[in-house]
């Protein structure tokens, strides 16, 4: 049964330690831990100025990927997940 309010929005993350990082979307989040964005691979690469782009390549946090191709799939694409997650927050 869900609380008083449910998550706008539920998806997998993951701690990618460079060179991991490379190619995942990274997750832009505010001082409070809430998810502002994801910023993909192509567009921090097509970021001319260095100082611009590289803060967001430094960035660990990534989407993980998952499709909705059933509980084998899923199993198969969370093997290939970090362990580590990141502290969440849930409010």
């Amino acid at each position: 049964m869900a609380g008083s309010r449910e998550a706008d929005l539920t998806f997998l993350t993951a701690i990618y330690e460079p060179p991991k990082n490379r190619g995942k979307g990274r997750i832009i989040r505010d001082a409070g831990g809430r998810v502002l964005g994801i910023v993909e691979q192509r567009d921090i690469d097509a970021i001319a100025e260095s100082k611009l782009r590289q803060p967001l390549d430094d960035l660990t946090e990534g989407n993980c990927p998952f499709t909705r191709s059933g509980p084998a799939r899923f199993a198969t694409i969370w093997k290939g997940c970090p362990t580590t997650m990141p502290n969440v927050n849930t409010t």
